[in-house]
């Protein structure tokens, strides 16, 4: 790739990270869909055990259409699909079995898992 003239670099260097709720009114006005797959804040950290609570709560508050929110984490699930019952629950690369128990239609693989487990 070539190098960025001027401009796209100061372009580049002045851009900022979106608030959450900005993304959200963005998708809303836009009908995009937001995959949300998020990690685990560090053990000690005083919201470890709440953060998927205020995440769906966040998402909720912003009166964003839930069917346009692809939800991954497992972790909580169940409650997600209880405050949230629009959302797209979507799971990893688990048996059928556990998929439809799940009730999850839709999965997002690592390209290399895929690629060397096959798609059985």
């Amino acid at each position: 790739m070539k190098a960025l003239s001027k401009a796209d670099r100061e372009r580049a260097e002045n851009q900022t990270i979106p608030k959450l709720i900005d993304l959200l009114e963005l998708a809303q006005k836009e009908k995009k869909f937001v995959m949300f797959d998020l990690n685990a804040p560090p053990r000690k950290h005083p919201l470890r055990g709440t953060y998927i609570r205020r995440v769906v709560s966040l998402i909720l508050d912003s009166k964003i259409e839930q069917h346009l929110i692809f939800w991954l984490p497992a972790f909580d699930r169940e409650y997600v699909k209880q405050a949230a019952p629009g959302f797209q629950q979507v799971g990893r690369l688990y048996s059928i079995e556990h998929l439809t128990k799940e009730n999850i239609s839709r999965i997002n693989v690592d390209y290399k898992r895929l690629f060397y487990s096959g798609l059985r």
